[in-house]
């Protein structure tokens, strides 16, 4: 069975208990519409997660100094406020602190003001829900506008990591469904449907980045506060390692796919995908770990009255494009491994494995110009004795110059040439007959750093 999980905000001081409906006839009483899905689930395999902001310290405590040493304490809060709202949670219920934003009034006469940004909000529900297979379930029945806003937001951003961990495979692992409750009147017991929104996104063969001038840090900070230096450079952030290795080999990769490249792939010259999975999952784990560094290093204004809470604030698109970056990179190295290692470049193999990789994510002219250019060469080779290894310029004869696909081959613009011909520039390309069905390629060792050099900026 699929796992189901459930993610819904709270917040308010008091919830009802109602009547919903699910699956247009199961009518279950509850308090919130996540338990009312898990009860009409009944399966080991649900689980919720209810987020609770911080902001509900200023009416669960009097005392505005023990308000802020509850949040201080990463979420020391949250049995209190669950039990000021009577709700009873088995063990597949997971209670979690969610960050807040603006000014918010206690009735005890203090106020608070979360000094934040939605991009830290959004982080930190992708940091929580990354992990997540199966079906995810967003409950935005309650909660404030922004939350609803950033688990919307999460919920594509997910589901764009997902396809793009899959892109070169399978189908995505992740489904995301929103949860539709109409407004909880006062007076009106129900029954309240919960319905459905099935979401998508859609997810393109691109990279992520629009170059490889990547910025190494994760979270901003205002220019001139040097006592704040210090714990900058402290903070998570792109290891130097992940920059100069994976994300220029997932580069050069993709590059190889996207512009019609494949003999690229079969060299470890020009590409080398190595052992990264450790690596590639501590990183990933520092991203994890941001909402904590962040919470752990607010800057806290304190006065009988008023508290201000400042925080660093995340580059949100820096994260994402980074995250989606390493997605790609389990696609491509996947990829790698089932059909690249270990296995020989002959004209046939290339075809039948590439032809239909650019069928599947859309790159149908790549497949078109690769099987004209495979063609081509098996033309060439007709004559070319058994085991006898020659470049394809030596092969080709002057008549071949006469035919309209070749007449490019004259234009002193090689790496034009390159890239419309499937990469298989005559002056770089090695053919060798193994047999009269397997035609062997490779690049000559001279041409590598061209390669790689044309491959780093195809344009």
């Amino acid at each position: 069975m699929v796992k189901k999980t459930i993610v819904q905000v709270l917040g308010g001081q008091y919830y009802k208990e109602v009547e919903f409906m699910v699956n247009n006839r199961d009518i279950i009483i509850s308090q919130l519409s996540s338990i009312a899905l898990y009860n009409s689930l009944k399966s080991k395999e649900v689980e919720v997660i209810l987020y609770v902001p911080e902001s509900v310290v200023v009416n669960l405590y009097e005392n505005p100094e023990n308000a802020l040493e509850h949040i201080k304490s990463s979420g020391g809060f949250l049995d209190d406020y669950i039990k000021t709202l009577n709700l009873n949670l088995d063990d597949n219920f997971k209670v979690k602190p969610i960050q807040s934003i603006g000014l918010y009034k206690s009735k005890h006469d203090y106020e608070m003001n979360f000094d934040n940004c939605i991009e830290n909000i959004i982080i930190q529900f992708m940091s929580d829900l990354i992990s997540i297979e199966g079906e995810l379930i967003i409950d935005i029945s309650t909660g404030l506008n922004f939350y609803v806003r950033s688990l919307s937001e999460t919920a594509k951003n997910l589901l764009v990591y997902n396809h793009l961990k899959t892109i070169l495979q399978t189908e995505s692992k992740l489904q995301v469904k929103t949860v539709i409750v109409p407004p909880i009147m006062q007076d009106i017991k129900g029954p309240y449907p919960i319905t459905f929104l099935e979401d998508n996104a859609k997810t393109f063969f691109e990279f992520p980045y629009k170059d490889l001038c990547i910025h190494n840090h994760l979270i901003t900070i205002n220019k001139g506060k040097n006592y704040l230096k210090e714990i900058f450079r402290a903070a998570p952030q792109i290891s130097k390692y992940i920059k100069n290795k994976v994300i220029k080999v997932t580069y050069l990769a993709f590059n190889a796919i996207q512009n019609n490249v494949p003999l690229a792939l079969f060299s470890e010259k020009i590409i080398m995908f190595m052992d990264t999975e450790n690596i590639v999952k501590d990183q990933i784990d520092q991203i994890k770990s941001l909402p904590d560094f962040i919470n752990n290093h607010a800057k806290f204004d304190e006065n009988k009255a008023k508290i201000i809470i400042n925080r660093f604030k995340t580059k949100k698109n820096n994260i994402l494009n980074f995250l989606f970056t390493l997605g790609l990179y389990e696609s491509l190295k996947k990829f790698y491994d089932d059909k690249i290692a270990n296995k020989e470049p002959t004209l046939d193999y290339i075809e039948n494995t590439f032809a239909p990789l650019y069928a599947k994510i859309g790159l149908g002219v790549n497949k078109r110009f690769l099987e004209r250019d495979i063609k081509d060469i098996k033309q060439l080779v007709e004559n070319l004795e058994k085991d006898q290894e020659k470049c394809l310029k030596d092969l080709q004869s002057t008549k071949n110059f006469n035919e309209p696909s070749n007449q490019i081959l004259l234009s002193t613009d090689i790496k034009r040439i390159f890239f419309a011909h499937s990469g298989f520039l005559r002056d770089f390309t090695l053919v060798r007959k193994v047999d009269n069905d397997n035609i062997l390629v490779k690049y000559k060792d001279d041409n590598i750093n061209e390669i790689i050099k044309w491959l780093k900026d195809p344009s």
